[in-house]
């Protein structure tokens, strides 16, 4: 995956600067789960740390756009995948 070796802090730092930019970035939001995936595969508490901003992104994604349906994919998938 692109950005495999990017800190997972910063990648989602900086794709959150992005989803901020443009929450209908379809690409991001899947860049975002592979990150997570890649850095959290077991469920857990560190799971639930990483989701909790995810969670935070989505509700200000959809404060822009309430009829996102990439942001609402992604967070129905947070919440899937969650722990």
């Amino acid at each position: 995956a692109q950005g495999a070796d990017m800190p997972m802090e910063e990648a989602l730092a900086m794709s959150a600067k992005v989803i901020a930019a443009n929450p209908e970035h379809y690409t991001m939001w899947n860049w975002r789960r592979e990150v997570l995936q890649r850095a959290c595969p077991e469920p857990g508490e560190e799971r639930a740390t990483a989701l909790a901003p995810e969670l935070e992104l989505t509700q200000m994604a959809l404060g822009v756009n309430p009829k996102s349906y990439c942001v609402w994919h992604h967070r129905r998938w947070c919440i899937e995948w969650g722990p």
